[in-house]
């Protein structure tokens, strides 16, 4: 086949930041419906994603398939529900989708959306997901060649850092808390990251120019403070004993 279908993945929206919901939609391109048989048509697709454990994600990923049509049925699993008999690995999604006795796969469609929530997290990365042990068969259970895309999440924050530090910490290394001055008063969020991105603590304080956060019994250990206000951010990495 000189134009095989192809599965692709891709990210809606293509960013995110802490709390942030983005749909991972998974869709089925065919660039020549008319290169299929007629008597042999695509009947259904199996394939897993991989590469979601590398993303700060609050599960459970919430798995809306296209059932609009009513022509294809569908199972799906995560690690963390099986629609099936079988669970799955942490980070991994398998899906499969098949007509309902006929071939229903000869023409592009989109199969599923996949609500994927953020946690909180700070160090902006790219995450890159990708479908693997794909198959495509047709009703005489013929394998049908198929290409395979994923896509990447750049997971951060949505604002701005600023060019010059606007905000003192101290004492950096500190033992029972930071100590934060601003050259202005501002609305300010203070969140302490651990290196893996996880947020560990989080004040929020109205127009201040000081701001105290405490970091009494977490581990000895090197962190990330974000200092947050409405207008951009500043990010220090401070160390605990």
């Amino acid at each position: 086949m000189d134009n095989p279908p192809e599965l692709r993945l891709r990210f809606e929206p293509p960013t995110a930041s802490p709390g942030d919901t983005v749909r991972l939609i998974v869709e089925y391109i065919v660039p020549d419906p008319g290169a299929f048989p007629p008597t042999a048509p695509p009947l259904g697709i199996t394939f897993s994603i991989n590469g979601l454990d590398t993303l700060p994600i609050v599960p459970p990923i919430r798995i809306f398939p296209d059932t609009v049509p009513g022509d294809l049925m569908f199972v799906a699993a995560t690690a963390n529900q099986a629609q099936f008999w079988r669970s799955v690995a942490p980070g991994r999604i398998e899906f499969a989708a098949a007509g309902r006795g006929m071939g229903a796969l000869g023409n592009s469609r989109q199969l599923a959306e996949m609500f994927i929530v953020m946690e909180d997290m700070i160090i902006l990365r790219e995450m890159p997901v990708y479908p693997d042990s794909v198959l495509l068969i047709n009703t005489r259970e013929e394998v049908i060649a198929l290409k395979a895309f994923g896509d990447t999440l750049t997971v951060g924050s949505h604002l701005p850092v600023w060019p010059a530090a606007f905000a003192k910490v101290f004492p950096n290394p500190a033992r029972q808390s930071l100590q934060v001055q601003m050259k202005q008063p501002l609305n300010l969020e203070l969140t302490l990251f651990s290196t893996t991105g996880l947020a560990v603590r989080r004040i929020r304080n109205e127009t201040t120019r000081e701001a105290s956060l405490n970091t009494a019994g977490l581990p000895p250990g090197i962190y990330f403070l974000e200092i947050r206000t409405g207008q951009g951010i500043q990010i220090e990495r401070v160390a605990l004993e």
